[in-house]
């Protein structure tokens, strides 16, 4: 492709040459053929002065081979040196996409992709081979924000400036992009292409995540607690008085009755109460080098499994630097909500799994928990860590709130899915390692 420009370039430049040098010889051919006429009017001419144009004709033609195959040497030169430094151009714009932690794609006029460079491979899960060639809409999808821009940005013939959007692999991961798009044009102007380059900001989305979980815990926590103290004084009163009538109505006073569901409704505030303030208060980690098979054991043990089967799995010992009473706390709420789930006998599926994470990044480990229960409403799913959304009975709200705040201090993430009538799987990400330490 290279050497095709170069010699559409040089030609016209060898031709040229050609054309000088038979102008050349044909006008001493025509001065020749006059000087004859006027010496031949004259009566001078004679064969020694033949032989000497003709001398000239054949050394100005030998001469001008000459110069023909001294200059195809040189053009030959150059188009060698044009050709090294388009290879070494190539190969460094090569390099450069390599190299360039951001996904690069471009386009040709009519969307067909053109590069797809190994960060692009990387971040959407596709390999080069099975994409170069084929249109945008053909690999990403009609509806997917790649194919709306790179379509947008070819019909508007203007480019998008940096926008973030979700982007749903095609292995079924959510991630979140940062992305903008320009035109690709060539030497004259004229378009000829597209660049789309994205980066991956899934792992800042969850940061951004869990920083404003923790403002948002802060603020529950102390208006959590503000709250259990304003109410503990009233009803420690009223518990008092109401120990006091009990202790004035004798045994079968049909009032009696009614004083004592007093004691029980107050000890069921003093329970909310407690959880209020467990809520509240600062979750400190006390780490250290926990292992996770036993941990989930022990937590297992502490649940009537009644008519469940709880089943447990994984790959390897596990350790992780944790704190080992808080995660316990984790699992057997996590544990007493699918037993719960599952009435009438079920099975609890318990899976952990090792270095989830990509190459250069924080290793961590899955801990995945599924039930065969009831499952939970779409509507409910998306309320389910809120503060005080229960749907049991006599809930509090507050058990799957505190879990997500126990994981998000440990520097993890939590995930639920569940579908009414096929069960409820919990998805917890935690890293081997918390606050730089190390084992």
């Amino acid at each position: 492709m290279v050497s095709d420009y170069i010699e559409v370039y040089f030609i016209p430049l060898s031709t040229f040459i050609v054309i000088i040098l038979l102008s050349y010889i044909l006008l001493r051919l025509i001065i020749i053929k006059q000087r004859r006429s006027i010496l031949k009017t004259e009566g001078i001419i004679n064969q020694t002065e033949k032989k000497d144009d003709l001398g000239f004709i054949v050394d100005t033609f030998h001469s001008m081979v000459r110069e023909l195959k001294d200059k195809e040497k040189e053009l030959q030169r150059l188009m060698s040196l044009a050709e090294e430094k388009a290879e070494s151009i190539e190969s460094y714009n090569e390099n450069i996409l390599r190299s360039v932690a951001s996904g690069v794609v471009t386009f040709d006029s009519e969307g067909r992709i053109i590069t797809f460079n190994p960060a692009s491979e990387s971040i959407l899960k596709i390999n080069a081979e099975e994409v170069i060639g084929k249109i945008c809409e053909e690999v990403f999808g009609e509806h997917s924000p790649l194919t709306r821009a790179q379509k947008e940005s070819l019909r508007m013939k203007e480019g998008i400036p940096r926008i973030e959007t979700t982007l749903k692999t095609n292995k079924g991961e959510k991630i979140w992009l940062g992305m903008n798009t320009s035109l690709l044009r060539d030497t004259d102007g004229e378009l000829i292409g597209l660049i789309l380059v994205f980066s991956d900001l899934t792992e800042i989305k969850q940061l951004q995540s869990q920083i404003e979980l923790k403002e948002r815990f802060a603020l529950l926590g102390e208006m959590s607690a503000g709250i259990a103290h304003e109410l503990r004084n009233p009803m420690g009163a009223i518990a008092g008085f109401a120990k006091l009538l009990s202790k004035k109505l004798t045994y079968g006073d049909e009032r009696k009755p009614l004083v004592d569901a007093i004691g029980k409704e107050i000890d069921g505030m003093n329970r909310v109460i407690n959880e209020l303030l467990t809520f509240a208060k600062p979750t400190d980690l006390n780490l250290s080098k926990v292992e996770l098979k036993p941990l989930i054991e022990d937590s297992l043990t502490l649940i009537p499994l009644n008519s469940v089967i709880s089943n447990i799995n994984t790959e390897q010992v596990s350790f992780i630097n944790a704190d080992e009473i808080l995660l316990k706390q984790v699992f057997i709420n996590l544990f007493q909500n699918a037993v719960e789930a599952m009435p009438g006998g079920g099975e609890l599926k318990i899976v952990v799994i090792h270095n989830l994470q990509a190459e250069n990044q924080i290793p961590e480990v899955e801990i995945v928990i599924s039930d065969t229960g009831m499952g939970i409403s779409e509507d409910k799913l998306k309320k389910i860590f809120h503060p005080f959304f229960t749907t049991k009975e006599n809930g509090t709200g507050l058990g799957l709130s505190l879990v997500q705040k126990i994981i998000l201090y440990h520097g993890g993430r939590i995930e639920v899915e569940s579908k009414e009538g096929k069960g409820t799987t919990f998805r917890i990400a935690l890293p081997v390692t918390h606050c730089g330490e190390n084992f």
